[in-house]
């Protein structure tokens, strides 16, 4: 097969050449996304919202599987009562209030999965004057991880 991509990073995470892959503020090739808006970038670094619900998927190599995921979100005004349900592969990782600390996910369960699929839903939308938008979270990484090992 010829590959005329030239943003390897996602096959480079696959064959272990790497050890991380941005996934939330980041677009790469072999990530298919949903539920997001534009990158935003500001003073501090990247932003991207997510809408009510987002979903990243992506292969995962059974041989050198991702071993962690770390969410970590801007902390942005939301609705007073808004929560964050973030799941993998259809398991729980989180599930609760929007978390001003960065969360990490244990992926060592779907080490032998081919595909990872991400879903982040945030309930109830947030909305601003002016701003269109159903608004989720404010992401500011997620991120795979491998171990180094």
């Amino acid at each position: 097969m010829i590959w005329l991509v030239s943003d390897r990073a996602a096959f480079d995470f696959l064959e272990a050449r790497t050890g991380a892959l941005e996934i939330g503020v980041e677009q790469h090739a072999g990530v298919t996304v949903q539920g997001v808006y534009a990158l935003e970038k500001t003073a501090q670094g990247a932003l991207r919202w997510t809408a009510g619900d987002a979903r990243f998927e992506l292969a995962n190599a059974p041989g050198t599987p991702a071993t962690s995921l770390l969410l970590a979100l801007w902390p942005m005004p939301l609705s007073a009562d808004a929560r964050l349900r973030l799941t993998i592969n259809g398991w729980t990782a989180f599930d609760g209030p929007v978390p001003s600390e960065p969360l990490t996910a244990p992926l060592g369960r779907f080490a032998s999965q081919e595909w990872l699929t991400i879903e982040l839903k945030t309930a109830p939308s947030t909305h601003y004057a002016g701003d269109p938008r159903d608004l989720g979270v404010a992401l500011r990484l997620l991120r795979l991880e491998k171990s180094t090992q």
